[in-house]
């Protein structure tokens, strides 16, 4: 359940979207003092004040100091609200310590940390709570009247926590007993978050994002500081739209205590120890245990301080992924490798289908034939085999030149045929798997020299198209069209997501798959890699999602001679091409069916599928001697 919270929603029931029941893995390093971002960070706040000490703080309760104004330090998550300029996911974090001796406590290094992700939705309004300009603030480091302001109107959605890293080992600025240790290696130090695989969040262009990062469970003298740049006290009225004020259209949150905006219980000296009044005040300062610390709703409102005018120092470094449609084919000297020869006829889609719960509705002639003397009249007028449709990724080899150069875009073509097919890919995420090839690569004839292929592919299906250039008589050849290429293994090198379908595709449309960040990957000269097009996730049931790519495909010995040597059409076909995986030869034994539901659908987790090694094996037809039609561009520096 998904419950999205305001400010006032903090005494309701609460449940967040968080990836509760499995924490992906997180890894924390120290990059030192220095940090210099590169092409792939996408957004940045770089100011950062020299004084202030907030701080992310976890301690037990007996760790918490009384203080002078009559409550109890409050354990805290910190984070940032920030517009994405980028749709991409996630690949590194960069935050930076404060400046002040509370820089890093002495208990903090080895100490698990999170990342938290939220979507931010609403209309930002600033709350003068009560102190307009000309008045005092009622609490805050300041009595400037901003300094106890808060935003209403913005609900928060989690997306994903990520955990599992652990604080840097960094010399701590301040001893167990508080006093400064005189070291200043951690102040102003840059720490960097990074995610890898499924752990990443994947943003889009123009959403509001927001993130909080914390320690996981409390320890005693355990916290550190954010560098951050503090509007608070500027004697300016309140902003119109909070968001101007800020470069990357956000403001500071942070999740504090048991949730309640400021401490209720106050006393004007420190209870007793065991007391009952200690032990209350106490628990309004801890965080929640568990999985609850991860459903507490952020705010900006905090005690003694508020985050509404806060931004953090911070820089996100994204690897991504934009699809748009395009009126034409790239041009130019961007446009490094391309194959523009088509067929009219024949198309082949990428498609990922909702889980397949009843008994297949495919059929093939000749995978089970019991009687292959037969003339293909009669081998068409039977149904022998059953089998599903089959879950699939489209792509292509490709060698470079002498010269290498840093993946920019890959433009396809859509088929001339009806792109829906019986559901709209619309708004689905896709992705982009970029692989080396390694291997010389042979042809196996699957057994079948002349006459048949071994099952019933479009060849032996249409044996006559006067649409096909090359064989419009398929007779002679169709013992090609089972072939598969052999002796190529492709190790993956990189996985481009954040990508989403265009609305309203069309036949003969351009798709263009423009890398972005660190997904710009750099191609080495006189290499053979390979890419494939794939949907992140399957359709609605009873919704068919996938997309028609334009192609040629030149069976040998035709009129035709290949439009593309050195490189062939590839794909991911379902879990497993293994013939009697594909077919079912008894459609009454429950284990033949469950194999070929099995072998037809990728696995749920993207790191499982990505692991399945592609080909041109494929059912009911092979990419053997077919190639995309396509164009792969250099970025730009």
């Amino acid at each position: 359940m998904i419950l999205l919270y305001p400010r006032n929603f903090f005494a309701l029931l609460f449940a967040c979207a968080v990836a509760s029941s499995a924490h992906a893995e997180l890894t924390v390093a120290s990059l030192g003092k220095q940090f210099v971002p590169d092409a792939g960070c996408t957004v940045k706040q770089v100011a950062a004040d020299k004084g202030g000490s907030t701080s992310v703080r976890n301690e037990p309760a007996e760790s918490l100091k009384f203080k002078t104004s009559g409550y109890f330090q409050r354990n805290r998550d910190l984070g940032q609200v920030f517009v994405a300029t980028t749709s991409g996911q996630v690949d590194r974090l960069i935050l930076r310590t404060g400046n002040s001796d509370a820089a890093v406590l002495s208990g903090t290094a080895g100490q698990e940390l999170f990342v938290q992700w939220f979507e931010v939705e609403g209309t930002p309004a600033i709350n003068d709570n009560g102190t307009p300009k000309g008045m005092q603030a009622k609490h805050g480091f300041s009595k400037n009247h901003r300094c106890d302001d808060f935003i209403d109107g913005i609900t928060y959605r989690s997306l994903k926590v990520v955990r599992g890293g652990k604080f840097p080992e960094l010399p701590a600025t301040r001893d167990a007993e508080g006093r400064s240790t005189g070291d200043a290696t951690s102040k102003l130090t840059y720490l960097e978050f990074e995610f890898n695989g499924e752990q990443r969040v994947t943003l889009k262009a123009g959403q509001r994002y927001a993130f909080l990062v914390g320690l996981v469970k409390p320890s005693a003298e355990s916290g550190f500081t954010l560098a951050n740049s503090n509007r608070a006290a500027r004697p300016d009225a309140v902003p119109e739209d909070i968001t101007k004020e800020s470069s990357v259209g956000g403001w500071g949150i942070r999740r504090e205590g048991n949730g309640g905006i400021k401490p209720k219980l106050h006393s004007e000296s420190e209870p007793a120890q065991l007391s009952g009044q200690r032990r209350a005040m106490l628990s309004e300062s801890m965080l929640p245990d568990g999985e609850k610390h991860f459903e507490l709703p952020p705010q900006t409102d905090g005690f003694p301080d508020v985050d509404t005018y806060r931004d953090h120092e911070f820089y996100i470094i994204q690897s991504g992924l934009n699809v748009k449609k395009v009126e034409g084919p790239p041009t130019g000297e961007s446009v490094k490798i391309q194959q523009t020869v088509r067929d009219e006829t024949g198309p082949t889609s990428f498609r990922f289908y909702s889980p397949r719960t009843g008994m297949p509705t495919k059929t093939n002639a000749l995978a089970y034939d019991p009687d292959p003397t037969r003339g293909d009249a009669a081998i068409r007028s039977e149904n022998e085999a059953h089998y599903y449709y089959r879950d699939r990724d489209l792509g292509q080899t490709f060698t470079t030149g002498d010269t290498g150069f840093r993946l920019g875009a890959i433009t396809v073509r859509l088929q001339p045929v009806d792109v829906k097919g019986g559901g709209d890919p619309g708004g689905a995420k896709v992705s982009l798997q970029l692989m080396k090839v390694i291997g010389t690569p042979k042809i196996n004839d699957n057994g079948t020299t002349t006459g048949n292929p071994r099952w019933a592919t479009y060849a032996f299906t249409w044996p006559d198209d006067p649409n096909d250039d090359n064989t419009p008589n398929r007779r002679p050849f169709k013992h090609f069209s089972d072939d598969f290429v052999e002796a190529e293994t492709y190790e993956h090198r990189m996985l481009a997501s954040g990508g989403i379908v265009p609305d309203d595709l069309n036949t003969n449309d351009y798709l263009r798959w423009e890398l972005t960040g660190e997904s710009q990957y750099q191609l080495q000269p006189n290499t053979t890699y390979a890419f494939l097009l794939l949907f992140d996730e399957p359709a609605l049931p009873g919704v068919n999602r996938n997309i028609p790519l334009s192609n040629r495909n030149v069976l040998p010995g035709g009129k035709s001679s290949d439009p593309f040597p050195g490189g062939h059409m590839i794909r991911r076909d379902g879990s497993s091409t293994v013939f009697d995986d594909v077919f079912i030869r008894n459609i009454d034994d429950p284990q033949d069916v469950e194999a070929s539901r099995s072998a037809a659908a990728f696995p749920t987790k993207m790191s499982e599928r990505i692991k399945i090694q592609p080909g041109t094996l494929g059912y009911p037809d092979v990419d053997t001697y077919r190639d995309l039609y396509f164009f792969i561009e250099a970025a730009s520096d």
